[in-house]
């Protein structure tokens, strides 16, 4: 007898017999998939069963692994029952299956069954994490005897119309759970972040206390000493270094309130910015710039002629802003000159700052921040712009394109004032 042509058909009958190892597995499987007559009919055909194994999804497993025909048929009904896709995210999948829809579940155990053994390893613990998630399959409705179907009435012109949108709303509704478990993982991250800050300005205002409880110590024993010019002497010295030691204190105190008043700031900003609503800037090149567009146009045109072409840097927000990087672009070509845009980096920010510094220096001309970056950031970039030869570094308060295209205009004014 020859093989069925499609390969991942052998692949699910291979599977079938690695979780026929763990019975309850198989068993629990073939119940999600077939009904209890189909599996008591499967089984007539392929003989005796064995005692004790009453119900349909046990015979029809021990009938899986004795019989190819069988074990064929039942691989032919899971790959007609499973969808194709789209995949459920597999960080979603370990934590939050529950989230998911049940399309996405069955495109995820689809590709598990049809790999390799480390796919089957990854289907068992599948079946073992959803049985209290998949029902089992339904005994299919009879239908009744009755009166004649009434006559089907044509479908509305309007109907088609309603089937797209409410398509396109469905995908809109996975983009937005997709969207939210995303964020939330981001928060989760910022209040690990805080979290960790509150700890150390814990530790440091602990150890300070322990310096002083120390210092009360040591003058208690040196106010014993025979000589008092010894118990001088010892308690400058002393007290010279709980001096250093206190300023330390103070500054590491200061820094760490610092990065958890930017932190606190920071997460705010992020709340506000993620739920503001989508803005729809129109094309620049279908409509005309406003009076002071067109004359920094003509400026920027002359300076392009004369070799000076400036090249600006936007740097902040998340992705509901940087959905605008190609309106900045088209505005940049516009207008003249050439733009970038890079997203914060609102935990480890400190690891970019050379390359942000050797980008400014031989890249860019000019910067403008997002203002819901930490200020400690916004201080080090304005440090950076001063460094490489006063270059300008506009914050922009953005609350949509229109702010944003404020202070390009503000930047490009101080790019073309400076000299040559």
């Amino acid at each position: 007898m020859s093989r069925p042509s499609d390969p991942d058909l052998g692949t699910v009958e291979s599977a079938l017999l690695f979780l026929s190892r763990d019975p309850a597995s198989l068993e629990w499987l073939l119940s999600r998939f077939f009904p209890p007559s189909t599996m008591t009919g499967m089984v007539s055909k392929g003989g005796k069963r064995k005692k004790g194994r009453n119900q349909p999804s046990q015979a029809l497993a021990d009938a899986v692994v004795g019989s190819e025909g069988i074990r064929r048929s039942v691989a032919e009904g899971i790959l007609s029952a499973l969808p194709v896709g789209p995949l459920a995210p597999e960080k979603v999948l370990k934590q939050h299956s529950e989230l998911m829809k049940v399309e996405c579940l069955g495109a995820s155990l689809r590709k598990a069954l049809t790999g390799g053994e480390e796919d089957w390893t990854r289907a068992k613990e599948y079946i073992d994490r959803w049985k209290d998630m998949l029902e089992e399959a339904a005994e299919p409705s009879r239908p009744e005897k009755g009166p004649a179907a009434e006559e089907k009435t044509p479908p509305k012109e309007g109907d088609g119309k309603l089937q797209r949108q409410f398509r396109n709303l469905e995908g809109r509704l996975v983009e937005a759970d997709r969207e939210r478990v995303k964020l939330r993982d981001s928060l989760g991250r910022e209040g690990d972040r805080r979290r960790r800050v509150e700890e150390a300005l814990d530790e440091a205002r602990a150890k300070a206390q322990e310096e002083h409880l120390r210092a009360a110590e040591n003058k208690r024993k040196l106010e014993g000493a025979t000589r008092p010019g010894e118990r001088e002497a010892a308690l400058g010295e002393e007290m010279e270094g709980l001096r250093k030691s206190e300023r330390m204190a103070v500054k590491k105190l200061i820094l760490v309130e610092e990065e958890r008043d930017d932190l606190r700031a920071c997460l705010e900003d992020h709340e506000k910015f993620s739920s503001l609503e989508e803005e729809v800037v129109p094309s620049f090149r279908d409509r005309p710039l406003i009076a002071e567009e067109n004359v920094l146009a003509k400026s920027l045109g002359a300076a392009a002629a004369e070799g000076r072409a400036f090249k600006v840097l936007v740097v902040g927000g998340g992705e509901p802003q940087l959905r605008h990087l190609e309106k900045l672009k088209e505005y940049a070509e516009v207008l003249g000159f050439w733009a970038d845009w890079r997203m914060a980096e609102y935990v480890s920010w400190h690891k970019h700052m050379d390359k942000l510094e050797r980008d400014m220096r031989t890249q860019f001309d000019a910067m403008v921040i997002l203002h819901w970056n930490r200020t400690t950031f916004t201080r080090k970039c304005r440090d950076i712009c001063n460094k490489v030869g006063q270059k300008p570094c506009i914050t922009c308060h953005y609350e949509g394109f229109t702010n944003l295209r404020a202070s390009l205009r503000e930047c490009l004014g101080q790019l073309l004032r400076r000299k040559a």
